[in-house]
Parts: C-alpha cells; structure tokens; sequence
C-alpha cells in the first residue's frame, strides 16, 4: 500500500492496481490460517491462530482485519515507510486518527458498524511498516509502545522509556492524538488506546516471506509449490482489497486449487485423514476377501463388465448401485475402487460394520476424533475424493439406519464439488427407501 491518508484516492479499495504492501501483510496472515500456526508476536491472545481476514471492512482501521481463534482481532493499518512527521495529511496524523476513531466507542445514535466494534483489552491496532520505514517509527516508536504496555498512568508510561529516541516517538504520537481526538481524551482512556496501539515491521520481499513458504511448504501435496501459492494468496488478498471482502481457510484452498497448488489436509486433521484412509484399506481388503476366491495367497476375482462404466460414471457425478442379493454389487464396489484409486482418493465403508446411530457414534467407529463432515471438508485436495458404502440395505431398520442416511445426505448436499458417493443396495430395499431414491434421483449412465 502506497503510503497516503486513508482518504486520499490513492490507497485503500480505490488503489488495487499492482500487488500491495497491504496484500502481501494480509497473504503473510494467509499463510498462518492456512498452515494452522499461530502468529508469535506481542499483540497475541492465548490462541493466536488465524481463522479470517478481512480487507478493505469500511471500519476506521481497516486495511487488513485479522479475526484469530480465541476471539480477538487486529486491525491494521499499513504504510510502507511512515516516519515521525504530524503534519497534516502525514502517514503517522493519519494512522493515529483513524485508530482514534476505531477506538472511540459509537454513540447510541450512530449506525450500526459492518464489523463489530473494537474491544478495549482484547483486540488491537497495528500500524504495519516496511523494512524502508525511518527507524523512529520502524525501532524508536514500536519499543515506546511496548514499553508502556505494563504502566498505570501515561506519565508512568514515559517515565518507563529507556532512552530519548524513544520518548521523542512517544511524545509525538501523544500530540497526533491530542491533534485527532474530537474531544479530550481521559488520561486513563488515552493510556488504553496507546497500550491498543502496536507497530510491527514486515519484511515481505525477505525473512516474513520466507518464513511464509516455509509455513506454506508444511501444508501443500507438493512443497515446492510455496512460491506460487503465496503469489496466490496476494493476488487473492489484492482482489479482496477492491472487492471489501474477507476469506478463511475454506475459501484460501479453493483458490489454491484453482490454481493447481492443492494442499494437504490442514494439521489439524492430518492424523485423522490418516486413520481414515487406514480403515478404508482395511474394509477394502475384507470386501475382496469375502467376493474372491483364495489360492496360495493369491487372489482370483470374476471379472465385472460394468466396472469401467461404474467408474467413468462415479466421477461426474454420485452413483447407487442396484441388484438383487448375490448379484455381485459388493463385488463392484470393491472392484471399482482399486481402480478409482489411480485418479482419486477412495474412501470405503461397509454399512454391517458400523454401529454408530448418528454422525457422532459413526465418528467413534471410524476412530475419529473430529466430525466425519467436517473431515470430508478438509480432506487433501490434491484428487477428487469417492466415497463408496457398501450395502446400504444392512443398516434398514437397524442403529446405524440414521447415521448412514445422514452422512448421505450431507455429502451429496454440501460436499457434492469435492465429495462423490458410490454405494449399494438391494433393489427391494431402494423400493422401500424413499430417501435414497431421492438423493439418488436421476437416469443410469449409458454403458460404454
């Protein structure tokens, strides 16, 4: 962001030509919410970790806003080379102005904010600066602030300052607040908007960029691809900076994969995708013992004509099998998904095996410590992922009636882009099933 007054044309949502200082600060953040981590720095609460950023939000202080875990928030300013001048219309008069106005509590009659107000004591300001910042706001302002962060009375504030660089900062960002503030600030209010207010440097052509690969590469399929993704992510923030938008974690890995730098499942869920995929083998292995015939270790499976169609057509869209019982459907389940395999991340159940009666239960026989839905949502996005459930028939009736049914349907429902589902059932039973017949409403695929 070009260093101006947030009311001048050049800046803010009208300036989102080439990629901003600002966007980049924000795909810095990005690159924190997408790997999990959380940001080590002093304006962190007990869990720092990123869950949205926000740019451009039409608040005070608005050029990125991080929203992290625990419920705080930073807002943030950015200005590429700031120095200690208040002049008017000056970087430092300006970013002091609007922190005011952020800080200052609305009226009663005033309209209601696009963001929720600023919480004293929780949230907090940044003032965010390039390595090309004088070193009286980029060093001498920064340690001012963060040595008035312990002190009672604003006159203590300074008295804590260790040397006369630093008290210049101080006592000019006190007389920009004395400039801005509508009203005269209580000396116990004006000591809680300094203790708000931190400055922080990023490096984003140096060590913060590098250090946002080295985030990046621990939660992509192919770590090399840091580079491009963090290109993505500022492209992203500079499209959200004219757009007044905001993003997460979800909607940062679809712009990924659009871009074909597919990540691994966030950290958070890497264990259980691991889990997951373990039992998935397991079933697989039961099932093509129970369809197959054994011989010195070997393997010996009739050959199904319809496992090609079955598998060209799963790929397009979701797929119910039908037949009567010992017509071999577990038999193409198994079958199809050793050869879906090669181009798609197969996940496969047998419905006799579970006993779970709803999502939670289904969770705990999976041995899963987080919610199946919320699993499929984060799966690795390197493939197309297909989940195949055999023998829907077994659980009419029974424990897991509701629990089967309810996967189903949340995963054709909300996960259909990512998730498709094969599975199988006894003609009889689909007759009797009218909510299978509508999530799987429409025509067989023609064989090839």
């Amino acid at each position: 962001m070009t260093a101006t007054s947030k009311n001048s044309n050049a800046g803010g949502a009208a300036n989102a030509g080439g990629i901003s200082f600002q966007a980049e600060v924000a795909a810095l953040f990005a690159a924190h919410l997408l790997s999990d981590r959380p940001v080590q720095a002093s304006w962190n609460g007990p869990d720092a970790r990123v869950t949205r950023i926000a740019m451009e939000a039409r608040m005070p202080v608005d050029d990125v806003i991080v929203h992290f875990h625990d419920g705080r928030r930073l807002f943030i300013q950015a200005k590429t080379s700031a120095s200690l001048s208040i002049a008017e219309g000056s970087d430092l008069l300006s970013f002091v102005d609007q922190a005011i106005r952020l800080f200052i509590p609305l009226s009663a009659s005033a309209p209601e904010p696009p963001v929720a107000p600023f919480v004293s004591g929780a949230d907090a300001i940044l003032l965010a600066v390039s390595p090309t910042s004088p070193a009286t706001v980029r060093l001498h302002l920064m340690q001012a602030l963060d040595l008035a962060r312990t002190a009672d009375t604003v006159a203590a504030a300074r008295a804590s300052l260790n040397n006369d660089s630093q008290k210049c900062a101080f006592d000019t960002i006190l007389k920009a607040i004395e400039i801005s503030e509508p009203s005269p600030l209580a000396d116990d209010a004006k000591l809680r908007l300094l203790q708000s207010i931190h400055v922080a440097e990023f490096d984003t052509h140096g060590a913060d960029k590098r250090a946002a690969f080295a985030l990046l590469s621990s939660c992509l399929e192919r770590p090399g691809d840091a580079e491009a993704a963090f290109d993505v992510l500022a492209h992203h923030a500079q499209q959200l900076m004219k757009d007044r938008g905001a993003t997460d974690s979800k909607s940062l890995r679809a712009k990924l994969l659009l871009a074909k730098v597919p990540l691994s499942a966030p950290p958070s869920y890497a264990k259980d995708v691991e889990r997951l995929r373990q039992y998935s083998k397991q079933t697989l292995a039961m099932l093509r013992a129970q369809q197959s015939i054994s011989s010195a270790g070997r393997y010996i499976a009739i050959a199904r004509e319809c496992v090609p169609d079955v598998c060209n057509a799963i790929l397009s869209g979701h797929l119910l099998l039908l037949g009567e019982p010992g017509a071999g459907k577990t038999a193409v389940i198994a079958e199809a998904a050793i050869t879906l395999a090669a181009q798609a991340d197969v996940i496969v159940l047998a419905v006799d095996q579970l006993s779970g009666a709803d999502l939670q239960g289904l969770a705990g026989d999976l041995g899963l410590s987080c919610p199946v839905l919320e699993l499929l949502d984060n799966w690795p996005e390197a493939q197309p992922v297909v989940l195949c459930i055999d023998a829907l028939d077994a659980s009419r009736g029974g424990p897991t009636e509701a629990a089967v049914l309810a996967l189903i349907t949340n995963v054709i429902g909300k996960l259909s882009d990512r998730v498709k589902v094969l599975s199988s059932i006894r003609t009889f039973d689909l007759k009797m099933g009218a909510r299978y017949r509508s999530l799987f409403a429409g025509a067989a695929p023609e064989p090839t």
